[in-house]
C-alpha cells in the first residue's frame, strides 16, 4: 500500500492549527503545540529573545513577550502579504521572514524536530486567497523545504 502524508495549515492572522493526513489512518492527526493538550489553536505570534536569536511561537511567544515587557508579533499573514517590515529587538525585518519562521516551526511540530518524514503534501488555508498571497508562498515554499509542486492554496470556501 502507498504511504503518503499531506500536512495541512488553516492559517490566518490570529491562529494556525496544523494537521497531518495519512492515506493508511482513517482520521487526520491535529496538532496541539501545548504536550498533552487539546487545544489546537496556536496563536499566529513571534517573539525573539532578546539579545538572542533565538524565536517563539504561539504561546511561548506570549510568555516570553510578557516577561520581556514586549508585546508578540502578530498579524504576520496580512504584513507578509503586504510587504511590511516588522521592527524586532533593534532589528528590521520583512514580515515575510517571521511568517516563514512561524510557518517552519509549525511544520517541526508535525515532522519532529529533526523532519522524521516530509510531507508529500503542504496545503495551505486561508480565509481569502489573493493573487499576493499566492506569490508570497510560493515564494517561501524553498525556505519551508517544500518543493513548489507540493503546494496548495486554498481559500476556506473551497
Amino acid at each position: 500500500m502507498e504511504h503518503r502524508v499531506y500536512l495541512g495549515i488553516d492559517l490566518d492572522d490570529q491562529y494556525a492549527v496544523i494537521s497531518s493526513y495519512e492515506l493508511n489512518k482513517k482520521e487526520p492527526e491535529t496538532f496541539s503545540a501545548i504536550a498533552g493538550s487539546e487545544i489546537y489553536q496556536i496563536p499566529a505570534l513571534i517573539t525573539k529573545k532578546k539579545g538572542i536569536g533565538q524565536w517563539f511561537v504561539g504561546e511561548e511567544a506570549v510568555r516570553l513577550a510578557i516577561a520581556q515587557g514586549e508585546e508578540a508579533n502578530g498579524r504576520l499573514l496580512s504584513r507578509a502579504v503586504g510587504g511590511e517590515k516588522v521592527f524586532v529587538d533593534g532589528e528590521t525585518y520583512p514580515a515575510e521572514e517571521l511568517l516563514t519562521l512561524y510557518l517552519k516551526k509549525l511544520i517541526r511540530l508535525a515532522c519532529g524536530p529533526d523532519r522524521r518524514w516530509e510531507p508529500d503534501r503542504l496545503v495551505i488555508c486561508m480565509e481569502k486567497l489573493s493573487r499576493e498571497a499566492t506569490e508570497l508562498f510560493l515564494s517561501m515554499a524553498p525556505k519551508l523545504g517544500i518543493d513548489r509542486e507540493k503546494l496548495q492554496l486554498l481559500d476556506r470556501k473551497e
